[in-house]
């Protein structure tokens, strides 16, 4: 794992002290809680299906693993909640898709699964993408999850994320219509998804007050979609 320092007058990069961090297993996903306080690694492989927590060491950015969590069909995806208190996995099975879902020790990082944990995604198989944000609406939070698989219509899974426990439930119409995707995002003002398929194309729904989706639309361009990210 690869970690730089930020020249924040330029954006310039420098590795850090001890980088690179060694790992042993092979990672596809790779997130930070909204906090700065860990990192989560989800490695998918024949011999090690895990999500690993580092924590980070909040001077010199320095990377301690903490914390190892292993689930059938391994991590291809994983998200912190927006609170900063859970963070969500996605497996690669099959059949069933499921989300496993942890809260986080704020202190080292420790998983423990939260209530109901693993879900199933309804008619899904073979997860690919995760993200969660926060409504605008709700007191003392409105964080949802939305999660993308590729088989059985492709469909995009919605859950409000109970903010006491991080307990999952779908939301009403949950799960919607869209296009096959490699990635999902939904944006940090809680207001968009959109999601890249395989195609060059991507596609974009409004989120509503409640977290369900509007219809869908789609964008074509010119390259294949492989990744998305949005600015601050």
């Amino acid at each position: 794992i690869h970690g730089f320092q930020i020249d924040q007058s330029n954006g310039n990069l420098a590795p850090m002290p001890g980088s690179p961090f060694p790992y042993a297993s092979e990672p596809v996903t790779i997130a930070v809680d909204p906090n700065g306080k860990f990192l989560f690694v989800g490695s998918l492989s024949s011999s090690s299906d895990t999500l690993d927590v580092f924590q980070i060491n909040r001077s010199s950015g320095a990377l301690t693993k903490t914390a190892s969590e292993t689930t059938s069909g391994g991590f291809f995806a994983v998200t912190p909640d927006f609170t900063g208190q859970y963070v969500y996995g996605l497996n690669q099975n099959e059949n069933p898709a499921e989300i496993s879902g942890y809260a986080i020790d704020q202190n080292n990082g420790a998983l423990t699964p939260v209530p109901g944990s693993p879900y199933t995604i309804p008619n899904a198989s073979w997860g690919n993408g995760l993200s969660a944000t926060m409504l605008p609406s709700g007191s003392p939070a409105s964080p949802v999850l939305y999660a993308q698989s590729v088989f059985s219509g492709f469909p995009l899974a919605g859950y409000t994320v109970d903010y006491r426990t991080g307990a999952l439930t779908a939301l009403p119409g949950s799960p919607f219509a869209f296009d096959e995707g490699l990635v999902v995002l939904a944006d940090n003002q809680g207001k968009w998804v959109w999601s890249a398929t395989t195609g060059t194309s991507f596609d974009v729904a409004t989120i509503g007050s409640n977290g369900t989706l509007g219809s869908t639309q789609q964008v074509t361009e010119n390259f294949y979609n492989m990744a998305l990210a949005e600015d601050g």
